[in-house]
């Protein structure tokens, strides 16, 4: 975080009209793009109107909190347990898991894929699971308890996906930085056949 504000705001005392705290906050709660947008937006204003510098102006600022909600662009995701997620992440690859109870292969590869949550062995950065079918956040909640899945799956009131939806499973995507998606892998996987898939999808990209 510190990086990225540093990379955004060199002159730091330039922006003495809106907190550092503020800032922060937009860029760690919203996306990079918009919330660039928006602060540097709110600079040319703070360069045009000297006033701001020493009152800053609430009505002004809220405008800008709702263009950059407005024009945030759709990489967030909401997670079952209330945080969001980007995705595609830069910081690396992304797996994404679709599963049910009524899928009995699903069921056996959870510890497969619980372990590379745990271990996350490099390029992967994330493990998400998706809940096939509709159900209530209170449903979901019981079978990620039940079947002890240890990896964050979506909130089943997100209707935006970062994959389509598959046909049959289990199925597992995976994401590259880029947000080129691989997949789906059908059928049970382990975390060795999810590696290996990884390898040559990444070395299709290199």
């Amino acid at each position: 975080m510190r990086s990225l504000f540093s990379y955004l705001f060199p002159e730091r005392s330039s922006l003495t009209c809106i907190q550092s705290g503020i800032l922060t906050y937009i860029i760690d709660e919203y996306c990079y793009n918009a919330a660039k947008f928006t602060i540097y937006l709110v600079k040319d204003m703070c360069s045009i109107h000297k006033s701001f510098y020493n009152r800053p102006s609430r009505p002004i600022i809220s405008l800008m909190l709702l263009f950059l909600l407005a024009s945030c662009n759709e990489n967030q995701y909401q997670l079952s347990n209330g945080s969001k997620v980007t995705i595609p992440d830069d910081n690396g690859w992304v797996l994404i898991n679709f599963w049910a109870p009524w899928c009995h292969p699903c069921i056996e590869e959870i510890p497969e894929i619980n372990r590379l949550a745990s271990e996350l062995p490099t390029p992967l950065v994330a493990v998400y699971g998706i809940y096939f079918d509709p159900a209530d956040p209170e449903q979901l909640k019981q079978a990620i308890d039940k079947y002890q899945l240890k990896f964050a799956n979506f909130s089943t009131e997100e209707l935006n996906l970062p994959v389509a939806k598959p046909s049959m499973l289990p199925a597992n995507y995976l994401i590259n930085p880029d947000g080129k998606v691989f997949g789906p892998l059908l059928g049970p996987q382990t975390q060795a056949t999810i590696l290996e898939a990884l390898t040559l999808y990444k070395s299709q990209m290199d």
